[in-house]
Order: C-alpha cells, then structure tokens, then sequence
C-alpha cells in the first residue's frame, strides 16, 4: 500500500527546508567575512602570519581561566 502525497505535504517540507537552508547561511555567512567563513579567514590569517601558538597557549589560558571561574563560582554558592 502507498501512502499518496499531497501538495500540501510537499509545500510543508519545501519550507522547512528553506528555513534550514536560511539557518545554514547565517552560520557559515553569506559574505566572506560573515560568521564562520569570517573566523576561518581570521584563524588562516592567524597562522599565516606565525601568530598561532600564541594565540592557541592565550585561548587555551582563556579557557582554564573560564573553568576555574565556574569552579569557584560554585564554591561560593
């Protein structure tokens, strides 16, 4: 037995998809320097210029500062 599909159906799915779609460009961005795109382009720009263990040991401290807040944060509670 098949199930018949209506236009109705393939209307809704249509815009679900669209408004996926339209969720994926805000992500990665429409434009090269817009969202995802935008950070790739800087992190490439980054290592390029011999700039990424620096800025992989400060984001690293950034992070173990950020978990040692929450710690703490949670003591004082």
């Amino acid at each position: 037995m098949t199930e018949r599909v209506t236009n109705a159906d393939i209307a809704a799915t249509l815009a679900r998809l669209d408004e996926r779609m339209t969720h994926l460009v805000a992500v990665v961005g429409e434009k090269p320097g817009e969202g995802l795109r935008g950070d790739v382009a800087m992190l490439v720009g980054i290592k390029n210029k011999g700039w990424g263990l620096v800025v992989g040991l400060l984001l690293l401290a950034g992070g173990v500062g950020a978990a040692l807040k929450a710690v703490f944060a949670d003591l004082l509670k």
